[in-house]
């Protein structure tokens, strides 16, 4: 076979074959009407492995075995909350349920509770119901592993045997090949991800109409909690990171297959691009700023999106990372004192006070010797090549 052709038909397979022959009446002189077989013709259809890999999706996201595993994964590490208990309490009664309405199309995700945190910046957190939580599970667990097949390698946020210190390792082998580096940053990009975008992206890749259905129905329960209507997908979802994951993966293959760039690395909304030319980088900027803005409805930050040389250090998911070497930046320094101080400070660490409730400056000073003793352990592992 054709070597064009195999690569052509990498990724797919035959889902069906048919054999046509062709019967040809001719006449003769001497014998009269004759049938003769003239032509054979094979038509072989071929589909996407990851459209074969789909059929009967819906049903093994609702499957009961399916729920009960995904109420496991949600209920993990809070088992004795209240609300957590009371469901897990009647669990094959809820399972029966949730899996009637999955199925008869009558289920619907209820309300968000909304808070905020300041670690180190403010967020807004929005929290689905427990219910709404098992459905999530149940989802991405499901759809997950198949739709991770289209990302590229260098996405490293929220998948399996990825994460920050793959991406670390990997910035660094860039760092020391390349002289520039480009350091973007997505402004405000879980408030900002485009509903009607993210429906697009997601039905191109999702034929069955049950199965778009229950996604749109989760896109748009973020409403409720939204700043904006139509816009931003909750921090604390499960399927949020999935959904942020997707929308990204147009700029990376933006950048991998038209701009053909090699060394680019992506964490959810940050990303590193890495050349030996300044005003190559300062022109890819300015295409992946009109990229974001046109295809994605998004904007880079444009304080925290520059161009610098690469053997200054760069500072990429708390690490200040070097040619040879690595160290916790500033900022996750300070977050872990003030992480090790809150702990110290609560009432039942059994550490909370060892010289009294009533010395409280010497509890403080206590608090902080801990801090620092944590932060040092942290930055010896960090110095670890």
């Amino acid at each position: 076979m054709d070597a064009r052709l195999v690569l052509r038909l990498r990724g797919y397979v035959a889902a069906r074959g048919t054999t046509v022959l062709q019967t040809r009446v001719s006449p003769t002189a001497t014998t009269g009407l004759t049938r003769t077989r003239v032509a054979t013709t094979i038509t072989v259809f071929v589909v996407p492995r990851q459209l074969l890999d789909m059929n009967d999706l819906f049903e093994r996201i609702i499957a009961k075995e399916n729920l009960y595993q995904a109420a496991h994964r949600a209920a993990l590490g809070k088992r004795f909350r209240e609300n957590i208990s009371r469901w897990r309490y009647s669990l094959e009664a809820e399972v029966d349920k949730l899996h009637v309405q999955l199925k008869s199309g009558e289920y619907f995700p209820g309300y968000y509770r909304v808070f905020r945190i300041f670690d180190p910046k403010e967020r807004q957190i929005s929290v689905a119901p427990f219910r709404d939580r098992v459905v999530h599970h149940a989802l991405h667990d499901v759809i997950e592993p198949i739709i991770d097949k289209a990302f590229i390698f260098d996405s490293y946020a929220c998948r399996r045997e990825k994460g920050t210190h793959k991406a670390i390792e990997r910035a660094q082998r860039f760092l020391r090949a390349k002289r520039f580096c480009l350091h973007g940053d997505i402004q405000k990009y879980f408030f900002c991800v485009d509903h009607a975008v993210l429906r697009r992206l997601i039905q191109r890749r999702i034929k069955d109409e049950r199965l778009f259905s229950l996604i749109d129905r989760i896109i748009g329960s973020a409403d409720s909690a939204a700043q904006v209507k139509g816009k931003g997908i909750p921090i604390g979802n499960l399927t949020s990171q999935f959904f942020a994951n997707l929308y990204l993966n147009e700029l990376d293959r933006f950048v991998k297959f038209e701009l053909r760039q090699h060394c680019y690395i992506r964490y959810m909304d940050d990303f590193l691009l890495f050349d030996d030319n300044r005003q190559a980088l300062q022109r890819m900027r300015a295409k992946i700023k009109n990229f974001l803005q046109e295809e994605l409805k998004l904007n880079l930050h444009e304080s925290k999106s520059q161009v610098f040389k690469t053997k200054q250090g760069i500072t990429f998911l708390g690490f200040r990372l070097l040619a040879e070497r690595r160290r916790l930046a500033s900022k996750s320094v300070k977050r872990i004192h003030k992480r090790v101080e809150k702990w110290m400070s609560r009432k039942d660490n059994k550490l909370y006070s060892p010289y009294g409730n009533d010395d409280k400056q010497a509890s403080k000073q206590a608090s902080k010797q801990a801090s620092k003793q944590a932060s040092k352990q942290a930055s010896k592992q960090a110095l670890l090549p």
